[in-house]
């Protein structure tokens, strides 16, 4: 149904993990946003190298220009969550006279049908995920887990420009969630889960919690995500 370069960019994304520990250890050795900003190939490159991958800024930068460089007809979209205004992001995506939501920074790997008639639900591993219309152009996502549903985010379908995404990413390095490590990705039938100094791990028959004392966060994140220990060792002095 979709041309081969999205199922391959989507399948590649899933093997990296959404992780803030690469993004605060950059904004403290650059000390300038500007210079923390991490491109798709230095994304990669140190995916590659430590096992790192990023948040939901980098990820739809990486998979915009990686799929626009294609010539596949996607732009970036902003989306406001509870605590702010254009605080995540995604991609859309144009085809066959339909569009899409790709969302890596949310761990989605199927392309999601923007349905202005009618909600649209897509299975993943461990969850469901829903996608509503609100007003014209307008997309509340909501997750069902273990019977209980919870509002995420409004995607607002609107091409921003390359400056307004880019001032948005500034912007997310003054947030809340730049003082406590977050880690996270699907593996296996399994959401792994890191936050602050607890381990979720959630499958459709149910979720376990587990909680890692720092000094155990370095052996802990290479074990469940492939993070060099060296990367949460540098980390962890930042929070």
């Amino acid at each position: 149904m979709f041309p081969p370069q999205i199922q391959f960019a989507l399948s590649t994304l899933s093997r990296i993990p959404y992780e803030n520990l690469s993004k605060v250890i950059k904004f403290h050795v650059e000390k300038d946003v500007r210079k923390a900003l991490r491109s798709p190939e230095e994304l990669l490159r140190e995916h590659r190298a430590t096992g790192t991958g990023g948040t939901c800024f980098s990820l739809t930068w990486f998979l915009w220009k990686h799929l626009e460089a294609q010539g596949l007809r996607v732009y970036p979209a902003l989306c406001d969550r509870t605590y702010g205004k254009n605080t995540h992001c995604g991609v859309v995506l144009e085809w066959e006279g339909k569009k899409y939501l790709l969302d890596p920074g949310y761990l989605s790997f199927t392309p999601i049908e923007l349905n202005g008639q009618g909600g649209v639900t897509v299975e993943t591993v461990y969850n469901k995920i829903e996608l509503l219309p609100e007003d014209t152009g307008r997309f509340a996502l909501r997750t069902v887990y273990g019977g209980e549903t919870k509002y995420r985010f409004t995607l607002k379908d609107t091409p921003v420009t390359e400056q307004e995404l880019l001032a948005a990413w500034e912007d997310s390095f003054l947030k809340e969630a730049m003082k406590y490590p977050v880690v996270t990705m699907l593996k296996g039938d399994a959401h792994l889960y890191f936050q602050k100094e607890t381990l979720y791990v959630r499958r459709k028959g149910g979720s376990e919690r587990h909680r890692v004392d720092k000094e155990q966060m370095p052996a802990t994140l290479e074990r469940v995500f492939g993070i060099n220990p060296k990367v949460t060792e540098q980390a962890r002095a930042f929070f």
